[in-house]
């Protein structure tokens, strides 16, 4: 095969966990012509890794569902010309995907499978149907169906692929910043001194159709006021989309030691943020894309995780994680659509601001490794 379709529609931070998948695929297929069909949200992402071409990356847009319906229209009609001889579709969550792999012609759909277990049902448009395993990481997912696209004539067997995932090739591309340091300073720290101190990333707020995985503002602010007491040398950056400012205000009205704080939230491109990342000492954040984005950069991060298992969605770099292991988490699943119904994340008011502070210091000076929950569990556990 020569042409290849990446489908993977709504999540940042999955774009980048289908980069080993990438990776697997021109190993196999030097010459291969990949496009990638995604969201105006995701372009960044993708256009970040850079391992597929610009224009080779197909863009549905977002806005009004009537405005959603016809950029799928048009990009049908426009991928239906290339022609393509497999897809990949790395969506769990909708039928969409599933139903654009359909009408996409091409000799071989993989896709994701329910096999014998309820939930997951996305249609009966892969010829290639691959087992969905809730204990192992999303990219460990994603390169069992890059593998088993890339070998369609191998003996079909239930449920598949019986294969042993590489762990090592769970890794991504490191990011190269466009922004030299003194630049970023003077564009958005003119008044730190980042020559002799360190600055440290804070994404305080996942947004609103994903809120429950904020942590508490009042918890944050009592951990970002140890840190500033305890590390005299540490400047903060809290970053978001425009979306983000009320709980950015709520952030700095009460944390002390103001001047060593600045808001970004809105006033970053997705590249900017890469960049400030870049030059960072640690990103601290909930369970959103900043993790991720870090992990691209090398920079190590602080992670507090609730809805989502940390096994399945944890960052592929240097990423500490904290999670409180309660019975109910994770509430979000690819078998339940990540529906929700919890109004009351418990899970995350009862980590103490104390004890994410203490894995912050052990973290910061190398007493427990990143790759891991609470500083002793290894979540990508294979």
């Amino acid at each position: 095969p020569k042409k290849f379709l990446l489908i993977e529609l709504f999540e940042m931070g999955a774009s980048l966990m289908v980069s080993p998948s990438i990776t697997q695929i021109l190993t196999k297929h030097p010459d291969a012509e990949i496009h990638v069909l995604t969201t105006d949200s995701c372009v960044g992402s993708w256009l970040t890794l850079n391992q597929v071409e610009s224009n080779r990356i197909h863009v549905i847009s977002g806005g009004s569902l009537v405005h959603f319906g016809f950029s799928i229209l048009r990009n049908i009609w426009k991928l239906r010309q290339v022609k393509f001889e497999v897809i990949l579709d790395f969506g769990l969550l909708t039928r969409v995907t599933s139903i654009l792999s359909g009408i996409l012609s091409a000799k071989h759909r993989a896709g994701f499978h329910r096999m014998a277990l309820e939930g997951l049902y996305r249609g009966t448009f892969f010829d290639l149907k691959c087992s969905f395993n809730q204990n192992r990481h999303i990219s460990a997912n994603f390169l069992a169906l890059t593998d088993l696209a890339l070998n369609p004539d191998s003996p079909a067997e239930f449920p598949s692929p019986k294969i042993a995932v590489d762990r090592s090739l769970l890794k991504l591309p490191e990011y190269r910043p466009k922004l030299r340091a003194s630049e970023l300073t003077e564009k958005f720290f003119p008044d730190f001194n980042l020559t002799h101190h360190k600055l440290i990333v804070v994404s305080p707020d996942v947004g609103p159709t994903l809120s429950v995985r904020n942590y508490p503002i009042h918890s944050l602010v009592r951990l970002l006021d140890m840190m500033s007491s305890q590390y005299p040398n540490f400047y903060f950056a809290i970053v978001g989309t425009s979306n983000d400012q009320k709980t950015q205000l709520a952030v700095l009205e009460k944390v002390a030691n103001k001047e060593r704080f600045v808001g970004l939230c809105g006033k970053t491109s997705f590249t900017d943020l890469l960049d400030i990342l870049a030059i960072a000492e640690f990103a601290i954040s909930n369970d959103n894309g900043v993790a991720h984005f870090a992990a691209l950069t090398r920079t190590r991060s602080l992670a507090l995780f609730s809805t989502d298992s940390p096994n399945v969605y944890g960052p592929l770099g240097e990423c500490a994680i904290v999670y409180s292991y309660f019975h109910c988490s994770p509430c979000i699943m690819a078998y339940n659509h990540k529906r929700s119904l919890c109004s009351n994340n418990r899970c995350l008011q009862v980590i103490s601001p104390e004890f994410v502070f203490d894995i912050f210091q052990k973290f910061e000076k190398g007493i427990i490794k990143g790759g891991t929950v609470n500083g002793t569990i290894p979540y990508i556990n294979f």
